[in-house]
């Protein structure tokens, strides 16, 4: 299993507006929302929300992994929002995020939820090599290309 085959493009979202934690959660829920993905975006706000205050999921610098499971849901979505600015994450090196991989799967398929979970985890092993890449990207496609060639390749953004 691939992760860019898991990856939509119009699931990207470019430039966020958000400046803060809870807004970039907020903002990429309800993009899903107009998308029509996702039912109650207020409880899958909270959940998101409820998991990040139990620890962090700003793995790697400038990468976080906002993730939760939905009862919702028959297939597991994943998001990718990005901000050029940076927001405060509550990175453990209190250094801003920049990319974000949303993941919200299906209550029924922990064991998926994991699997793709250590998908991301390991492309966001290459920290900012790969955030600062995806920030320079003109366009979602671009950005999808970006993942792709680290996942083929292995590359640190050479």
């Amino acid at each position: 299993m691939r992760l860019s085959n898991l990856i939509r493009k119009d699931l990207i979202v470019k430039e966020v507006k958000a400046k803060s934690r809870d807004e970039i959660i907020k903002e990429v829920v309800e993009f899903l929302k107009k998308k029509d993905l996702i039912g109650n975006e207020k409880e899958l706000i909270h959940k998101l929300i409820e998991r990040e205050n139990q620890a962090t999921t700003a793995v790697a610098d400038g990468i976080a992994i906002p993730h939760c499971k939905s009862k919702n849901l028959e297939e597991p979505i994943i998001a990718i929002a990005v901000s050029k600015e940076g927001v405060d994450f509550n990175s453990t090196n209190k250094k801003p995020t920049y990319v974000f991989f949303f993941l919200i799967t299906p209550e029924n398929q922990p064991t998926r939820h994991l699997q793709i979970l250590a998908l991301i985890a390991h492309l966001a092993k290459k920290g900012l090599s790969i955030a600062k890449r995806i920030i320079k990207a003109r366009n979602e496609q671009e950005i999808l290309e970006i993942i792709k060639e680290e996942e083929f390749t292995g590359s640190n953004g050479k």
